[in-house]
C-alpha cells in the first residue's frame, strides 16, 4: 500500500519491515481466487474457526481485542438502491418538528424568536475579509406562509436557545436541528445538560469575555477528558449525574430511546451503538458518548470515525456514517448527533450466497505486506454505499440515490507504526479489495 516511490532497496526494505505498506503477492490488483461461499441467511461461524483462520495467515496475528461483529439471527443480505429522492409536504414538516420538540423537551417552551431555518432565501453570509456573519437564516415565524406554501422549497428547521446569545452566565437552553424528511440521519440534538455540568467556556471572538459554547454542533469530546472506550456489550460501569450504570445497559437505554422518536412514520432503519467513549464530566461525573450508525434489516451501515486518513485505495468511492449521542443521565440522553429511522430501498436483490469469512481474511491477508503481522482488531457484516455523482465527480445532491451492497469489514493494526488498516472485500463476490488508513486510536488524544 505505497503511499511514495522510494528507489533505495535500502530504504524499501527497512520501510516493508515497519509498516503495511508495499503490499502482499496481490497488492494492488483484483484478487482472481476460488473463494468459498456460505450461506447469506446464517452466518454464524465459532470463535475456534475464526481464530483458526486468523492463525493459518503468516502475516496476521488474533488480538487480544478481537471482535467478531455478525447477525446474531438469521437475517437475509441484499443489495439494492437507496432512494433519498423526496416530495416533501412542508406543513408535515413543521408538524412533526413541533411534535418532535414536544416530546424531547416536555419541560420547556418553544420560543418563535429562537427557530430558524435553512434553505429558499435563508442562508448565512460571511463578509470574505473580516469573516463576520453578514446574514443570519431567516425565523421561521416571518416567513410561515412562505414556507408552509412550499414558495421557499424544502427548507429544514434549526431551533437552538444559544444561537447569538453568547452567554456568559447559563440558563436553561436546548437545541433541536432535524433535517428533511426526518429520520434519514440529519439531525441534532441537545438538553442542555453536559453543557452546564461541565462549565466549560470559550472566548468569544468580538468580547474577548469567557462564553459557554453554543448547542449546535457541541461536541463533547472537544471539551471533556477522555477516559476509555468499550465494546456495546461492556458490563463496565461508571457514575453518571444521577447514578451508576454499565455500559451495556445504557447502550440499551439509548438505542430504545432514539428508536422510539415519533415523527417519521413508518420506520424502516434503526440506530444501533457499534461503540462508546467514556468521558469525565466533573469529577466525580462520566459520561458516555456511544458512536452510531444506521441498521437496515439486521446489518449494519459501514461507520468510520471522523479523522486524517494516512492512505487509501478504493475507499474515496464510499461514504461512511457517523452518528454519536451522549448520556450524562442514566434515563435520559442529553445530546444526539445524527440519527436513522428510515430506509428508501428500491430494486433490491435478495442474496442466497456471500463468500465465506474465513475467505474474506485471507484474501485480506495476501493483499498485506509478509513481512510484519498484523493484529485483526475487528471483523464485520456491513452495508457499504456508494452515493451517485455528477458529472464533475461530487455527490449528486438533486437528485439523491445511493448503490447499497454487503462488505466484509476487516480492521487490522500495525504496532510498528501505530496504524490501523481498515480493509473491504465486496461480499457477494470477494473482489474490489479497498482500504483506509488511519491512526490508532487517535482520538484517545481529544479532549481537554
Amino acid at each position: 500500500m505505497k503511499k511514495t516511490t522510494i528507489y533505495l532497496t535500502l530504504s524499501v526494505i527497512v520501510l516493508l519491515c515497519f509498516t503495511g505498506c508495499g503490499g502482499g503477492k496481490n497488492h494492488g490488483t483484483e484478487s482472481r481466487k476460488q473463494v468459498d461461499k456460505t450461506s447469506a441467511v446464517d452466518l454464524h461461524i465459532s470463535d475456534d474457526k475464526v481464530i483458526d483462520t486468523i492463525n493459518s495467515c503468516s502475516n496476521l496475528q488474533v488480538s487480544k481485542e478481537l471482535s467478531v461483529k455478525l447477525p446474531s439471527k438469521k437475517t437475509s443480505v441484499y443489495q439494492y438502491t437507496a432512494d433519498y429522492n423526496f416530495d416533501v409536504d412542508m406543513k408535515d414538516y413543521d408538524s412533526e418538528f413541533r411534535e418532535m420538540f414536544r416530546y424531547l423537551f416536555p419541560d420547556h417552551s418553544m420560543n418563535e424568536n429562537h427557530l430558524l431555518y435553512s434553505g429558499g432565501s435563508s442562508k448565512l453570509e460571511y463578509d470574505d475579509e473580516t469573516g463576520e456573519l453578514v446574514q443570519d437564516y431567516n425565523k421561521v415565524k416571518d416567513w410561515k406562509d412562505q414556507i408552509l406554501s412550499g414558495k421557499e422549497g424544502r427548507v429544514y428547521y434549526i431551533y437552538d436557545d444559544t444561537w447569538n446569545e453568547n452567554m456568559t452566565e447559563w440558563k436553561p437552553s436546548v437545541c433541536l436541528e432535524l433535517g428533511n424528511p426526518i429520520g434519514y440521519g440529519y439531525g441534532t440534538v441537545n438538553k442542555g445538560k453536559t453543557v452546564a455540568l461541565n462549565g466549560s467556556k470559550v472566548e468569544n471572538d468580538d468580547t474577548h469575555e469567557k462564553v459557554y459554547p453554543g448547542l449546535d454542533g457541541y461536541d463533547p469530546s472537544a471539551y471533556l477528558e477522555y477516559v476509555a472506550s468499550y465494546s456495546p456489550d461492556s458490563t463496565e460501569k461508571y457514575q453518571l449525574e444521577d447514578r451508576k450504570i454499565a455500559v451495556c445497559d445504557a447502550v440499551k437505554f439509548l438505542e430504545k430511546y432514539i428508536n422510539s422518536l415519533p415523527g417519521a412514520g413508518d420506520k424502516t432503519a434503526k440506530t444501533v451503538v457499534t461503540e462508546v467513549d467514556v468521558y469525565r464530566v466533573t469529577k466525580n461525573i462520566y459520561g458516555y458518548n456511544m458512536i452510531t450508525t444506521k441498521e437496515y434489516e439486521g446489518i449494519p451501515f459501514d461507520y468510520m470515525r471522523a479523522g486524517e486518513y494516512e492512505g487509501r485505495l478504493g475507499y474515496d468511492k464510499y461514504s461512511s456514517l457517523i452518528g454519536n449521542a451522549f448520556m450524562v443521565e442514566s434515563k435520559d440522553v442529553d445530546i444526539i448527533d445524527g440519527f436513522y429511522l428510515k430506509e428508501n430501498a428500491v430494486n433490491r436483490t435478495n442474496l442466497s450466497e456471500i463468500i465465506s469469512l474465513e475467505s474474506a481474511i485471507k484474501s485480506v491477508s495476501s493483499q498485506m505486506t509478509e513481512h510484519i503481522k498484523f493484529k485483526v482488531n475487528e471483523i464485520e457484516l456491513v452495508y457499504a454505499q456508494q452515493f451517485a455523482r455528477t458529472k464533475n465527480g461530487y455527490i449528486d445532491t438533486e437528485h439523491s440515490s445511493a448503490k447499497i451492497t454487503p462488505a466484509w469489514k476487516i480492521t487490522l493494526e500495525n504496532t510498528n507504526d501505530e496504524m490501523t488498516y481498515v480493509c473491504y472485500l465486496d461480499a457477494a463476490d470477494g473482489q474490489n479489495y479497498r482500504y483506509a488508513m488511519i491512526p490508532t486510536k487517535w482520538w484517545k488524544g481529544n479532549g481537554k
